[in-house]
């Protein structure tokens, strides 16, 4: 079912959003509506796939905060947050269980030093490239130091985003707008197939 209605939408998408990037995290959460937060304290160790929140799959995963970002973060020693990366240019993927995100966010400290255009994101919906985010989203200007939200909101749905940056990264909290209930994406799927066909009428 879920595959069937990915490729209706793919099929009745452009494959061009508009994605407007949030410095701001209220901004954000005004623009994106009804959100689900994965964040400090309720990060899981190791995998973060949280199926029932409508994350099926995290570009990152769980484990101690560094001692380094204890004190910067205001963290107890032993918190579980998220972490990504490793030498040179990395891309990893968050997967949602429907595709019908239209806003992602992360609160995340990324390595200073990355090359202009190399930390940004790309929006998929099924194997279609919804749009991207890049130049807007910056490194830290030092490590340690606090995380920094990155956010964007995209006029089209979709269902997965790879982010992409250099050297280790840290973050505090994932955000996206909420996945609607299981027969939501039933009636998504028929409107979408609703809408080719009055195009083709």
């Amino acid at each position: 079912m879920l595959a069937s209605a990915v490729a209706v939408l793919c099929a009745a998408t452009p494959a061009a959003a508009a994605l407007t990037h949030y410095a701001n995290e209220a901004s954000w959460r005004a623009a994106a509506g009804a959100t689900t937060t994965i964040a400090v304290p309720n990060i899981p160790q190791g995998a973060i796939n949280m199926q029932q929140l409508g994350l099926s799959g995290a570009g990152a995963s769980g484990g101690p905060i560094p001692p380094f970002l204890v004190g910067p973060w205001n963290l107890p020693a032993g918190t579980t947050i998220m972490g990504a990366g490793g030498n040179g240019i990395w891309s990893r993927s968050w997967t949602f269980t429907q595709p019908t995100v239209t806003a992602f966010a992360i609160d995340w400290l990324f390595q200073p030093g990355i090359q202009p255009g190399v930390l940004g994101a790309d929006v998929y919906l099924g194997t279609t490239h919804v749009g991207s985010v890049s130049g807007a989203w910056q490194p830290a200007s030092q490590i340690p130091g606090p995380p920094v939200f990155y956010g964007f909101t995209s006029s089209l749905p979709f269902n997965r985003v790879v982010i992409t940056a250099a050297g280790d990264s840290w973050g505090r909290a994932v955000m996206f707008s909420q996945i609607p209930a299981p027969g939501a994406i039933a009636v998504l799927g028929l409107a979408a197939l609703a809408t080719r066909r009055r195009r083709r009428a």
